[in-house]
Order: structure tokens, then C-alpha cells, then sequence
């Protein structure tokens, strides 16, 4: 009965050879990404050269072909790469003008006040989500604890949760993908994502080691909103993500493409920081 009632303190080590394996290919997938990125820069850097170098020897061959009477004219045949594929000066600023009243987004606050919802809801997402888990999730406990000998019901609920939440996630993602949940969920995503903050007080509820009087003890319950919790995470993140992209008109080059990038990845940072930041006062409860 004591053993039952147990907590978990073992080492697992095929655990921490699992997690460690992972991280190693997570190191040479960087390390082979920087490698090919830089394959490729060679490749652009030297590819105008052989470009003017094909042009050239095609010239010459065709100035090898013509009869000596009649000869091409060197200055009104032989081109410049640089002033056929690019515009005159008058022609670029014809585009540019055009390009600015079209509305192009050329500084980050622009394209900020255009992907600022799914901004925030990723924002919100992951704050409530590292507020609550693993912080909180962890101090959850079978209603069952020390009756059964069951283990998922003593010293492996917690590990089974961590399944659970991971589990919820990916299912979460996949349901994002179905374009009739996509269509009523993507203009309410700000809205969604302030919602999990319910889970604040469900989670609560729920039997944890606490030994608080308002807990709900089922692990019925327990494990539905866990579960919830898990899949909203999801389906909102990969929502928010995949919005933002639609929001940016389509005459947008590059430029404006990498400066949503950039506050998407700057929401992803600050959203874990202040989740994190929440979990240590989500102990002190």
C-alpha cells in the first residue's frame, strides 16, 4: 500500500536517453540547416557572374557568325544584364509611388496594426498556457490516490498528464486544419484566446495535493478539462499562426512577410516570459 502511494523519484533512464536523442537531432538539423544556407548564398553570389559570362559568349559567337561587311554594332547590340532586368530610374520611381499608394507596409508598427489579432491571441495563448502547465498541472492528483493500487493513479498520474497534455495539443492542431472550425473561430481568435483564462478556476477545482475544500473530486472532470486546456492551445496557436499570413495584402514583397515574422516570433517569446513569470505566483496559491 505504501509502495502504491509512492511518489515518483526513480530515474528513468530511457527517459533521459529518449529526451537526449531527441536533442541531439534537434543540434544537427541547426548545424545542417546552417550548412546548406550557405551552400545556397554561394550559389546566388555567383550566379550574375556566369549569367554575364553566358551573355558575353553568346555575343561573340554571333559576331563570329555575321560576314566581315556586316558586322553588328558593338554599342547598339551588346546589353548589360543590369539594364534589361532592371527599371530606369524614373520607371522605379514610378513603381515606388505606385507600390506606396497601394499600401505597402514598410515599417514593422504598419504591419503590426495589420496582424495584431493573431498577435495577441498568440500572446495569450502561451501566457495562460506556461501560467498553468507544468506548474500547476503538476500539483493535480487522482481522486483515487492511495485506494487503488492502480498506478496511474498514484505515482504515475502526473507523467500521464504530460501524455494527456501533449496529446490534446497535436489534436488541437489537427482540428485547426478543418476548414468549417477555421471559418467560425478565425475572425473571434483575440475573444478565444481570452477565454482559456476560465481555466484558471477550473483547473483549480480540480483534486491536486493542495488539499483544497472546493476540489471537485472525479477524475472524470479532471481530465476533461485538462484535456480542453491541451487542445485549445493548439487549435488556437496554428489558427493565430496561419491567419496572419492571409492578412498582409498581396502585393507585399519580402520585406513585409519577415517583419511578421519577426513580431509573430517576438509575441511567441514574451507570451512564454510572462507565462512563466505568472507560474511562480500560480504556486504561491
Amino acid at each position: 500500500n505504501e509502495q502504491g502511494c509512492s511518489p515518483y523519484r526513480q530515474i528513468s533512464w530511457g527517459t533521459l536517453a529518449y529526451f537526449l536523442l531527441g536533442l541531439v537531432i534537434f543540434v544537427l538539423c541547426l548545424v545542417g540547416f546552417s550548412c546548406i544556407e550557405k551552400q545556397l548564398e554561394c550559389i546566388d553570389i555567383g550566379e550574375p557572374d556566369g549569367i554575364h559570362r553566358m551573355q558575353d559568349e553568346d555575343f561573340e559567337s554571333v559576331q563570329a557568325l555575321r560576314p566581315s561587311g556586316e558586322g553588328l554594332d558593338t554599342a547598339a547590340v551588346k546589353f548589360d544584364s543590369s539594364d534589361t532586368d532592371s527599371p530606369t530610374r524614373s520607371d522605379q520611381t514610378s513603381l515606388d509611388n505606385s507600390s506606396d499608394e497601394s499600401g505597402r507596409l514598410d515599417s514593422p508598427l504598419q504591419v503590426l496594426r495589420v496582424v495584431r489579432g493573431p498577435t495577441a491571441a498568440i500572446f495569450t495563448t502561451l501566457a495562460v498556457t506556461l501560467s498553468l502547465f507544468p506548474t500547476w498541472t503538476t500539483e493535480l492528483r487522482s481522486a483515487s490516490r492511495c485506494i487503488y493500487h492502480f498506478r496511474l493513479s498514484n505515482d504515475l498520474y502526473t507523467p500521464a498528464t504530460f501524455v494527456l497534455f501533449n496529446i490534446g495539443d497535436v489534436l488541437g492542431r489537427l482540428l485547426s486544419g478543418v476548414p468549417s472550425l477555421r471559418q467560425i473561430v478565425s475572425p473571434y481568435l483575440v475573444a478565444a484566446s481570452m477565454a482559456r483564462f476560465l481555466f484558471f478556476p477550473l483547473l483549480f477545482v480540480c483534486p491536486s495535493l493542495r488539499g483544497n475544500s472546493m476540489h471537485v473530486e472525479s477524475d472524470l472532470f479532471s481530465y476533461s478539462v485538462q484535456l480542453l486546456f491541451a487542445m485549445s492551445n493548439g487549435f488556437v496557436l496554428t489558427s493565430a499562426f496561419s491567419k496572419a499570413p492571409s492578412l498582409l495584402p498581396r502585393s507585399q514583397d519580402d520585406v513585409a512577410e519577415q517583419r511578421m515574422s519577426e513580431i509573430l516570433s517576438f509575441a511567441v517569446s514574451f507570451g512564454l516570459f510572462v507565462g512563466s513569470l505568472c507560474s511562480l505566483f500560480v504556486t504561491k496559491f
